[in-house]
């Protein structure tokens, strides 16, 4: 099941997949962006004022703990001498090998 805490929000255009004993506990943020993908495992515990941003892919493992105010990014937000700004896929936990 999903147990939330507090107030969280989960939004965006994106996909976000949560597995079994999903666990906010306080203010979390969740937010996958067009095209983007976040991925959560079984067991999972996001404890307060974490952000999870996603503009590409993120995948946090089975039984991972997060703790207190991290904050995760798998993009730059802005681009550097009019470049577009810089993506990368962040994979956490043991669901990966």
């Amino acid at each position: 099941g999903l147990d939330f805490h507090g107030k969280s929000r989960v939004h965006g255009q994106g996909m976000i997949y949560a597995g079994k004993n999903l666990v906010l506990n306080g203010n979390v943020e969740l937010w996958a962006g067009e095209n983007a993908t976040m991925v959560l495992g079984d067991n999972v515990f996001i404890n307060g004022g974490v952000i999870i941003s996603s503009k590409l892919r993120i995948e946090i493992g089975n039984s991972t703990l997060i703790g207190y105010q991290t904050i995760i990014f798998d993009a730059v937000w802005h681009g550097i001498d009019g470049n577009e700004p810089a993506t990368a896929p962040i994979r956490i936990g043991s669901m990966f090998g």
